[in-house]
């Protein structure tokens, strides 16, 4: 039996699962209401639905004033009601955004869909 041995955690994968997990106890807010003005300053990874279904994964600096960016761009667009479009966001301790938490998500909805 050898006296030593490489360890490697997968903190991504972990994250990740955990990010899913979390979401997924997450209701859908709406775009165009309140609720975003009420959100806290904070960074974050966060997720958009059209009409229910999920379309966008992303990541900010100050979640609050990204949804009101998509807010304010999607009311400016033809066939698309800000009414039809919702989120779901996670503040994240800025010691955890070197982990890439939008590049796990996407990974894993992009696997999701393929499987």
């Amino acid at each position: 039996m050898p006296s030593f041995a490489n360890f490697e955690i997968d903190i991504v994968s972990a994250l990740s699962s955990q990010l899913v997990d979390a979401f997924s106890k997450l209701d859908v807010g709406s775009l165009a209401g309140d609720q975003i003005d009420s959100l806290p300053k904070g960074q974050g990874v966060y997720k958009l639905y059209y009409r229910g279904s999920l379309v966008y994964v992303g990541k900010a600096e100050q979640i609050k004033k990204r949804l009101g960016e998509h807010r304010l761009k999607i009311s400016g667009r033809r066939n698309i009601e800000v009414s039809d479009m919702g989120f779901k966001c996670l503040f994240i301790h800025r010691n955890w955004s070197a982990l890439a938490p939008e590049d796990s998500l996407i990974r894993h909805y992009r696997a999701a869909r393929r499987g």
